[in-house]
């Protein structure tokens, strides 16, 4: 029977819209080799998901009947061009999906008709210039995602009107970032940007000062370069090869509330990252720091009262995989100058305690901790520790993989519901967990806890 003719089935259904909540219809035609819309599908379809079909060229009256939709989705349909007005009877759609299409032409006039389209994404080869894409109807962007392609360039940024949006460069051809191509962004606010995955080994000095952004992404990428902003908040710095931990430069933004520095390790597995004091001195805001997975280094130094100085308004700290040639030390209070920790992840993390210094548990400070990870090689725990003295508001705490000496870990008086069976099969035959004065749920989420705790008398208390 020939293409024309044939009228291809689609599954349709009814689910909420974003834009309305209220029920709309959505169709999935995806992987059937379509070269056109079905006619049989319904008029009123919000949602339509047309990926992995055959639609080289696309018309204003390819979408014609479909009057209704709020999302698209054409991923993969070896699209080579978008004429005029191919979206003219669509005003109300909000997401637009162009993945993996080789891209030839593109209109100037080809987004022209939604109303405030929101979301658009032209990754995995779909564009190589930034001049290629359309220049009209972009005001109300949200998301412009243009990853994994060959942009090699930020020169014409200054064709868009950037506000409040969320800008994915990842994985494309940049190594230079100069003022001159960002300067445009200086105009924006609350923008969220990556260029995670790109080849950067050189970012003009000053380039972005004076931008307003809420989250900038290098990871996997920075290799030299000033990041200075005075009003950023969000900074992500994954898989990049510090030496220390200065070369963040997170002393420069006093308004920054998270930093990720995870997977340092990753592309320098000799050495690791100096965890020096001082480098945080400015970041009084911060309140998530993810330093897992990168070797830090204290240069036998104890940790971590000096290095997290000041930084009174951290909630998260995640140290987990760190694992040096030597292990981490901890002092008498290692988080005196961060008691408002809420959740701690100290998981696979080689530590000891000066002992000379200790004069009661390490964390008896973080009384709002509520999240506990010390599970898989932590230290050999003993009960000169006393390592949950003083965490009454403890709520989860996961001790699987690890090993214990003689003596009571107690989690007496805390809000522990629900037990990781697996956090307390460690013990050995002459330590004890005490679970006294928990809210412990009983029910079928803490059956194996129950099971264990009569097969194990002799170690819980």
């Amino acid at each position: 029977m020939p293409w024309e003719t044939f009228d291809f089935p689609a599954i349709v259904r009814d689910i909420p819209t974003a834009m309305t909540g209220q029920p709309g219809p959505t169709a999935d035609c995806s992987g059937q080799g379509l070269p056109r819309i079905p006619n049989g599908l319904p008029s009123s379809t919000n949602t339509l998901d047309f990926s992995f079909n055959y639609l080289p060229a696309i018309y204003n009256t390819t979408f014609v009947r479909l009057k209704e939709l709020v999302s698209l989705d054409p991923t993969r349909c070896k699209i080579n061009c978008i004429f005029k007005d191919v979206l003219h009877h669509q005003a109300d759609l909000e997401t637009l999906i162009l993945i993996a299409n080789q891209l030839m032409f593109l209109s100037d006039d080809a987004l022209a008709g939604p109303q405030s389209l929101k979301h658009l994404s032209l990754t995995q080869k779909s564009t190589d210039d930034l001049k290629f894409l359309p220049r009209m109807n972009l005001n109300s962007l949200e998301t412009l995602d243009l990853g994994d392609n060959d942009i090699d360039s930020l020169h014409d940024l200054n064709q868009f009107n950037w506000q409040k949006m969320t800008i994915n460069l990842p994985m494309n051809s940049l190594q230079n970032i100069s003022a001159a191509e960002v300067a445009v962004l200086k105009k924006a606010s609350l923008l969220n940007v990556s260029f995670k995955g790109n080849s950067i080994v050189y970012i003009k000095p000053n380039s972005f000062e004076s931008c307003h952004f809420n989250s900038l992404d290098f990871s996997d990428c920075l290799s030299e370069g000033d990041i200075s902003m005075t009003s950023l908040t969000h900074l992500i710095l994954n898989q990049i090869s510090f030496k220390d931990l200065c070369q963040t430069n997170a002393a420069s933004l006093p308004q920054l509330t998270v930093l990720s520095v995870r997977g340092n390790q990753a592309q320098q597995l000799t050495f690791g990252m100096d965890f020096k004091e001082s480098c945080l001195r400015n970041a009084i805001k911060l309140e998530l720091l993810d330093w897992s997975h990168s070797r830090l280094l204290t240069d036998g130094a104890q940790c971590c009262e000096v290095q997290l100085a000041g930084l009174g308004q951290l909630h998260k700290l995640n140290l987990s995989y760190n694992v040096p040639a030597t292990s981490m030390k901890w002092g008498d209070m290692p988080f005196n100058e961060t008691s408002g920790l809420i959740e701690l992840d100290c998981s696979n993390l080689k530590v000891t305690r000066v002992a000379h210094t200790a004069a009661g548990g390490p964390l008896r400070n973080l009384g709002q901790l509520r999240m506990l990870n010390i599970s898989w090689k932590f230290g050999d725990f003993s009960v000169q520790w006393n390592l949950l003295e003083g965490l009454k508001s403890l709520e989860h705490l996961n001790l699987r993989g690890s090993s214990f000496k003689d003596g009571v870990v107690s989690n007496a008086i805390n809000q522990i519901e629900m037990v990781d069976v697996d956090s307390v099969k460690a013990l050995t035959e002459n330590s004890k967990i005490d679970l006294s004065g928990n809210p412990l749920t009983c029910n079928c989420s803490n059956i194996q806890l129950i099971g264990w705790i009569q097969s194990n008398a002799n170690k819980a208390c």
